[in-house]
């Protein structure tokens, strides 16, 4: 799976979380209970009307003359087609969804959330055990030796004893990109979830987290409880927030890695029923993510929580 796909998973989880945020203030007034965008049918009269939105939103921002230019138009079908992932969506079609979710186009989307490649650095690049073995050569002072070994020995004793520097070309290479991604995308899967209270709903999970993960089910089983008691993060001005202040790679092989990170939550959830804030999480923590690559793409199956020096599992 590429960063591409994973970009416009989290494309549609942010459209969906935008008209259930705005539900009460847009649409429950024409289409009563909340209603998701993924089951409806093509006719549904709210497909339509999102689709105007969409259209009104990219208007106002570049213009009616540009909007002509550019033939950029949207319909109902079309939104239906992008949240059900039924039909790849255009150029002209990502730019507009980017647009209504308040990004400057498609590509400021994705450069926003695509996790930038720390530079390496340039003592880390040298492969010194090499440049061992060139100087003891040239140390020797015989030249037809060092020709020698470089030519009939080297190529067979040289990979018995190789030694893989801590960073490599490799190291940085596409697939990292995509481990990186699938990490940070975890934590804003699981903040909106508590964002959709109290509608349930545990399906956007499934991107990031294999079916046994320790830490889905607690997801599950805690929005189930913060539902029955009507909280929620998604009221409107809620400063609930999540960020990870760095990111590395502990292992990987082409199927299994580890990545450690830095992590900042902030959740503050609001009761619906007294009309307050009732709980506060602010804290700065370590954790650690075991992933495996399932049908080509990362999944977590355990994550390791460190605290205070302290680590234990997430249950």
């Amino acid at each position: 799976m590429d960063t591409n796909t994973l970009l416009l998973d989290l494309l549609r989880t942010e459209l969906v979380q935008k008209v259930q945020n705005e539900w009460q203030t847009h649409w429950q007034t024409h289409y009563g209970d909340y209603a998701d965008l993924r089951t409806l049918s093509s006719s549904h009269r709210l497909l339509q009307d999102l689709a105007e939105a969409v259209s009104m939103a990219t208007e106002t921002r570049l213009g009616k003359d540009e909007v002509r230019a550019k033939s950029l138009t949207i319909s109902g079908i079309t939104l239906l087609r992008f949240v059900q992932n039924s039909h790849a969506p255009s150029e002209k079609t990502k730019d507009m969804i980017a647009i209504y979710l308040g990004y400057a186009a498609w590509q400021a989307f994705a450069e926003k959330h695509t996790p930038k490649m720390p530079k390496i650095p340039f003592y880390k690049k040298i492969a010194w055990r090499k440049v061992g073995l060139v100087s003891l050569g040239f140390l020797s002072g015989c030249v037809l030796c060092t020709l020698f070994f470089y030519i009939f020995v080297l190529p067979e004793v040289f990979p018995k004893f190789s030694y893989e520097p801590r960073y490599s070309f490799d190291v940085y290479g596409k697939d990292k990109l995509d481990l990186l991604f699938t990490v940070q995308l975890s934590g804003q899967i699981e903040t909106n979830a508590y964002r959709r209270l109290p509608h349930l709903d545990s399906a956007w999970l499934d991107l990031v987290y294999t079916p046994e993960n320790p830490s889905r089910r607690r997801i599950i089983d805690k929005t189930a409880v913060r539902s029955k008691a009507q909280w929620t993060m998604g009221n409107t001005g809620n400063p609930t927030n999540y960020k990870i202040y760095d990111a590395r790679i502990l292992h990987q092989t082409p199927d299994s890695a580890i990545v450690e990170t830095k992590e900042h939550w902030k959740l503050n959830y609001y009761d619906l029923v007294n009309k307050k804030y009732c709980y506060d999480y602010d804290e700065t923590d370590e954790q650690i993510y075991y992933l495996r690559k399932i049908q080509d793409r990362w999944k977590i199956y355990l994550i390791e929580h460190k605290k205070q020096g302290v680590s234990y599992l997430v249950k």
